[in-house]
């Protein structure tokens, strides 16, 4: 009864660290609590955050609550386990400074910045923008169809910003083979639908770093550094000084050669959805 994206997200789980920390030849009921307490401490040991880790255990916990009702298992070992561990689930997240999605817009043009708007202006989660269809699009009237995510029958019609349907426009009619809005670009993915947008967000990151001095953005060059003689080179061991010649990584400004760097604008795609709820409030 559940939707495709919720099983997709179960299997991935379980592939991913449920079945390499049990093992896939276990069988359920020898699995007791203090399994799973050991599961959650590995999880910890590994640096994941609480909020993760509660999600795995409510996969398994689903898991357990369906072979209980198979009669496959007497008791569900996740509802007696200690999960005191990852209780503290309350996220610690920085307060949005709305100029920055304003600098952060304004180093994109063409395709990125595209998705940068369509993303601040529905605020839909990535997934759901990336497998919107220019069917679900009636430019025509401004509205937006957005298939359910997490069950199929959570579809909605929503509006679409004038800006940003303008922009939509302009988009189709550079793009007109396409059948996602925005598709993969790279040899492996182009015409298709792909899920990961890491790169826009570094690349944001990228192009709103700055020198401190000169206050220019995007103009920052990686080096390699020999500390010994100062010499920049381009690989892991300065050839002039020899085993001596230890290299470290530096940036600095291309244009006044300064060292003084500000950090850019740092977001993820779950903040374009605040950015959106903020606005709408």
């Amino acid at each position: 009864g559940r939707s495709k994206w919720r099983l997709d997200g179960l299997r991935w789980n379980f592939n991913k660290f449920m079945l390499p920390f049990f093992g896939e030849n276990t069988l359920v009921t020898t699995i007791k609590r203090k399994d799973v307490e050991e599961f959650v401490l590995a999880q910890k040991q590994r640096g994941v955050k609480n909020k993760t880790i509660w999600n795995y255990v409510t996969d398994l916990r689903a898991m357990f609550n369906w072979a209980l009702k198979e009669g496959l298992v007497a008791s569900n070992p996740v509802s007696g386990a200690d999960l005191d561990p990852i209780r503290n689930r309350k996220p610690h997240k920085p307060a949005l400074k709305l100029e920055d999605v304003e600098l952060a817009a304004s180093v994109l043009e063409g395709y990125d910045r595209v998705y940068f708007d369509f993303m601040r202006y529905t605020g839909l989660r990535k997934d759901e923008a990336n497998r919107v269809r220019w069917e679900d699009v009636d430019l025509a009237n401004g509205w937006l169809h957005v298939p359910g995510t997490k069950t199929e029958e959570s579809d909605a019609i929503i509006p679409l910003a004038p800006a940003l349907r303008d922009e939509l426009v302009k988009h189709l009619r550079e793009n007109p083979d396409s059948e996602y809005l925005f598709f993969g670009r790279s040899a492996q993915t182009k015409g298709r639908k792909i899920y990961s947008r890491s790169r826009l967000f570094e690349k944001i990151t990228r192009l709103t770093a700055g020198c401190g001095d000169c206050r220019r953005l995007g103009s920052l060059v990686n080096e390699k550094v020999c500390t010994t003689c100062g010499v920049v080179v381009h690989r892991n061991r300065c050839s002039k000084c020899g085993p001596a010649g230890a290299v470290i990584k530096k940036q600095r400004c291309g244009r006044c050669g300064s060292e003084n760097i500000q950090s850019g604008v740092k977001l993820k795609p779950k903040d374009m959805r605040d950015i959106f709820a903020t606005e709408v409030a």
